[in-house]
């Protein structure tokens, strides 16, 4: 797997987001080290960053000049996610 370029844990700490050279952003559960979620873009991921709106589950990445925005479903409450949809 690439190096890995940025991470960032969400506002609640229980997950670590990652994006690396190897083009994938992935989210780790921190207790288990599971990775959650995974998308594999174009290009490397340059860097990556959670909402600090714990009210939100929002994850941006950038892969060359292209910004992402996730909702990483698994990592929120259905609530939350909901919430989330509706800020987009």
């Amino acid at each position: 797997k690439g190096a890995v370029r940025s991470l960032s844990v969400n506002p609640g700490g229980q997950y670590l987001a990652t994006g690396c050279d190897d083009c994938v952003v992935r989210v780790f559960e921190i207790t288990s080290g599971k990775v959650m979620f995974a998308y594999k873009t174009p290009r490397p991921v340059t860097s990556v960053e959670w909402t600090p709106n714990g009210a939100l589950n929002m994850l941006g990445a950038t892969s060359g000049t292209t910004l992402y925005i996730f909702v990483p479903r698994v990592c929120a409450t259905e609530a939350v996610n909901n919430e989330t949809i509706k800020f987009l």
